[in-house]
Protein backbone atom coordinates (compact mmCIF):
# COMPACT_ATOMS: atom_id res chain seq x y z
CA UNK A 1 0.00 0.00 0.00
CA UNK A 2 2.92 2.06 -0.67
CA UNK A 3 2.89 2.40 -4.25
CA UNK A 4 6.38 0.14 -4.80
CA UNK A 5 6.66 -1.65 -7.76
CA UNK A 6 8.79 -5.64 -7.52
CA UNK A 7 11.51 -6.22 -9.77
CA UNK A 8 12.95 -9.83 -9.79
CA UNK A 9 16.25 -9.79 -10.01
CA UNK A 10 19.04 -13.40 -10.48
CA UNK A 11 21.08 -13.86 -7.19
CA UNK A 12 24.70 -14.57 -6.93
CA UNK A 13 25.68 -18.38 -5.98
CA UNK A 14 25.71 -19.45 -2.21
CA UNK A 15 27.07 -22.74 -1.88
CA UNK A 16 25.39 -24.87 -4.67
CA UNK A 17 21.90 -23.05 -4.73
CA UNK A 18 21.56 -20.26 -6.79
CA UNK A 19 18.01 -18.70 -5.71
CA UNK A 20 16.28 -14.89 -6.64
CA UNK A 21 15.55 -12.34 -4.38
CA UNK A 22 12.97 -9.56 -5.22
CA UNK A 23 13.93 -5.69 -5.30
CA UNK A 24 11.62 -3.00 -4.21
CA UNK A 25 11.54 0.35 -5.83
CA UNK A 26 9.25 3.51 -5.14
CA UNK A 27 9.21 6.20 -6.95
CA UNK A 28 9.82 8.74 -4.09
CA UNK A 29 12.01 8.75 -0.90
CA UNK A 30 10.75 5.98 1.12
CA UNK A 31 12.47 7.14 4.42
CA UNK A 32 10.18 9.40 6.18
CA UNK A 33 6.87 7.02 5.36
CA UNK A 34 9.14 3.97 7.34
CA UNK A 35 10.16 6.34 10.08
CA UNK A 36 6.47 7.00 10.23
CA UNK A 37 5.25 3.55 10.13
CA UNK A 38 8.15 2.52 12.99
CA UNK A 39 6.34 5.58 14.99
CA UNK A 40 2.84 3.77 14.96
CA UNK A 41 3.24 0.36 14.31
CA UNK A 42 1.43 -0.41 11.94
CA UNK A 43 1.12 0.15 7.80
CA UNK A 44 -2.40 0.54 7.88
CA UNK A 45 -5.28 -1.04 5.63
CA UNK A 46 -5.10 0.22 1.90
CA UNK A 47 -9.36 -1.10 1.84
CA UNK A 48 -10.03 0.92 5.23
CA UNK A 49 -8.50 3.84 3.52
CA UNK A 50 -10.19 3.05 -0.45
CA UNK A 51 -6.38 3.24 -1.71
CA UNK A 52 -5.53 1.96 -5.04
CA UNK A 53 -2.57 3.13 -6.16
CA UNK A 54 -3.29 4.78 -9.40
CA UNK A 55 -1.30 3.19 -12.32
CA UNK A 56 1.38 5.79 -14.04
CA UNK A 57 -0.07 5.30 -17.79
CA UNK A 58 -3.58 6.47 -16.23
CA UNK A 59 -2.19 9.18 -14.20
CA UNK A 60 -0.34 10.55 -17.50
CA UNK A 61 -3.45 10.27 -19.36
CA UNK A 62 -5.42 12.16 -17.04
CA UNK A 63 -2.64 14.67 -17.27
CA UNK A 64 -3.34 14.96 -20.61
CA UNK A 65 -7.29 15.47 -20.59
CA UNK A 66 -6.22 18.43 -18.08
CA UNK A 67 -3.85 19.73 -20.38
CA UNK A 68 -5.61 20.26 -23.29
CA UNK A 69 -9.05 21.20 -21.47
CA UNK A 70 -7.88 23.72 -18.92
CA UNK A 71 -6.09 26.63 -20.24
CA UNK A 72 -4.60 28.42 -17.39
CA UNK A 73 -3.40 26.17 -14.42
CA UNK A 74 -1.38 27.48 -12.12
CA UNK A 75 -2.65 26.06 -8.76
CA UNK A 76 -4.24 22.68 -7.80
CA UNK A 77 -6.10 20.60 -5.33
CA UNK A 78 -5.38 16.91 -5.34
CA UNK A 79 -7.73 15.69 -2.14
CA UNK A 80 -6.87 11.91 -2.24
CA UNK A 81 -3.06 12.50 -2.41
CA UNK A 82 -2.47 8.49 -1.77
CA UNK A 83 1.48 8.03 -2.19
CA UNK A 84 1.53 11.19 -5.04
CA UNK A 85 1.15 9.35 -8.38
CA UNK A 86 -1.31 12.18 -9.95
CA UNK A 87 1.11 14.85 -8.41
CA UNK A 88 4.15 13.37 -10.38
CA UNK A 89 1.94 12.93 -13.29
CA UNK A 90 1.56 16.91 -13.24
CA UNK A 91 4.95 17.74 -12.33
CA UNK A 92 6.49 15.16 -15.69
CA UNK A 93 3.59 16.48 -18.06
CA UNK A 94 3.43 20.72 -16.96
CA UNK A 95 6.26 20.61 -14.88
CA UNK A 96 7.42 22.12 -11.84
CA UNK A 97 5.79 25.68 -11.95
CA UNK A 98 2.39 24.11 -10.87
CA UNK A 99 2.13 24.11 -6.98
CA UNK A 100 -0.16 21.59 -5.89
CA UNK A 101 -1.41 21.16 -2.39
CA UNK A 102 -3.06 17.75 -1.24
CA UNK A 103 -4.94 16.30 1.47
CA UNK A 104 -4.53 13.07 2.52
CA UNK A 105 -6.20 11.14 5.15
CA UNK A 106 -3.75 8.40 5.66
CA UNK A 107 -0.67 9.89 8.13
CA UNK A 108 2.43 7.33 6.61
CA UNK A 109 1.13 8.96 2.89
CA UNK A 110 1.33 12.14 4.43
CA UNK A 111 4.90 11.66 4.70
CA UNK A 112 5.61 10.56 1.05
CA UNK A 113 3.44 13.84 -0.09
CA UNK A 114 5.86 16.11 1.60
CA UNK A 115 8.66 15.39 -0.47
CA UNK A 116 6.84 14.72 -3.48
CA UNK A 117 8.75 18.21 -5.33
CA UNK A 118 5.71 19.97 -6.65
CA UNK A 119 3.53 19.39 -3.35
CA UNK A 120 3.21 23.46 -1.70
CA UNK A 121 1.21 21.81 1.11
CA UNK A 122 0.25 18.37 2.40
CA UNK A 123 -3.21 18.31 4.89
CA UNK A 124 -3.55 14.96 7.14
CA UNK A 125 -7.23 14.97 7.12
CA UNK A 126 -10.75 13.73 5.69
CA UNK A 127 -11.24 15.76 2.40
CA UNK A 128 -15.39 15.84 2.99
CA UNK A 129 -14.49 17.57 6.52
CA UNK A 130 -12.63 20.26 5.34
CA UNK A 131 -13.61 23.64 3.67
CA UNK A 132 -11.99 25.70 1.53
CA UNK A 133 -9.91 28.84 2.18
CA UNK A 134 -8.71 28.98 -1.75
CA UNK A 135 -10.13 28.51 -5.02
CA UNK A 136 -7.66 26.14 -7.24
CA UNK A 137 -7.32 26.50 -10.72
CA UNK A 138 -8.35 23.01 -11.13
CA UNK A 139 -9.38 19.84 -8.52
CA UNK A 140 -7.19 16.29 -9.78
CA UNK A 141 -8.29 13.71 -8.25
CA UNK A 142 -9.23 10.02 -8.45
CA UNK A 143 -11.81 9.50 -5.41
CA UNK A 144 -13.06 6.59 -3.32
CA UNK A 145 -15.94 4.59 -5.62
CA UNK A 146 -17.24 2.48 -2.62
CA UNK A 147 -20.67 2.94 -1.82
CA UNK A 148 -21.06 6.07 -4.16
CA UNK A 149 -18.46 8.15 -2.59
CA UNK A 150 -17.19 9.28 -5.04
CA UNK A 151 -20.31 11.87 -6.12
CA UNK A 152 -20.25 12.93 -2.41
CA UNK A 153 -16.31 13.89 -3.21
CA UNK A 154 -17.28 15.70 -6.72
CA UNK A 155 -19.73 17.40 -5.08
CA UNK A 156 -17.44 18.78 -2.45
CA UNK A 157 -14.36 19.02 -4.46
CA UNK A 158 -16.63 22.00 -6.59
CA UNK A 159 -16.45 24.25 -3.38
CA UNK A 160 -13.15 24.27 -4.41
CA UNK A 161 -13.23 24.87 -8.46
CA UNK A 162 -15.31 24.92 -11.10
CA UNK A 163 -12.98 22.82 -13.25
CA UNK A 164 -12.96 19.36 -11.83
CA UNK A 165 -10.80 16.29 -13.67
CA UNK A 166 -11.26 13.03 -12.02
CA UNK A 167 -11.13 9.70 -12.64
CA UNK A 168 -14.34 7.48 -12.35
CA UNK A 169 -15.36 4.02 -12.71
CA UNK A 170 -17.03 3.20 -16.14
CA UNK A 171 -20.32 2.62 -14.75
CA UNK A 172 -20.97 5.93 -13.37
CA UNK A 173 -20.66 7.83 -16.61
CA UNK A 174 -24.69 8.66 -16.42
CA UNK A 175 -24.94 10.17 -13.16
CA UNK A 176 -21.84 11.86 -14.14
CA UNK A 177 -23.63 13.59 -16.85
CA UNK A 178 -26.87 14.03 -15.21
CA UNK A 179 -25.25 16.05 -12.21
CA UNK A 180 -23.44 18.33 -14.39
CA UNK A 181 -27.14 19.50 -16.54
CA UNK A 182 -28.81 19.55 -13.25
CA UNK A 183 -26.47 22.22 -11.58
CA UNK A 184 -25.22 23.71 -14.89
CA UNK A 185 -21.92 22.14 -15.56
CA UNK A 186 -20.50 21.07 -18.87
CA UNK A 187 -19.30 17.15 -18.44
CA UNK A 188 -16.87 15.89 -21.01
CA UNK A 189 -16.15 11.89 -21.08
CA UNK A 190 -12.53 10.87 -21.66
CA UNK A 191 -10.04 8.39 -21.73
CA UNK A 192 -8.98 4.99 -22.02
CA UNK A 193 -10.26 1.89 -19.81
CA UNK A 194 -8.15 0.77 -16.91
CA UNK A 195 -8.62 -1.86 -14.60
CA UNK A 196 -7.41 -1.08 -11.18
CA UNK A 197 -5.02 -3.18 -9.48
CA UNK A 198 -6.17 -5.50 -6.72
CA UNK A 199 -10.04 -4.77 -8.15
CA UNK A 200 -12.22 -5.67 -11.37
CA UNK A 201 -13.03 -1.91 -11.55
CA UNK A 202 -12.78 -0.03 -14.88
CA UNK A 203 -12.30 3.77 -15.52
Amino acid sequence: SLGGSFEKRDRLPYGHKIGTYYEINFPYSIQPAIREILKRGSLGDYKSFQFYPTPDDVCDDTVEILKHNITKVETVLEPSGGTGSLIRAVSRKMGIDIKVDTIEINPIHCKILENVNITDKVINDDFLKIEPTKQYDVVLMNPPYSLNRWMLHIEHALKFSDNIVAILPTGTKSKVVDFAEQNGYNAYIQGKYNNFDKTKIKV
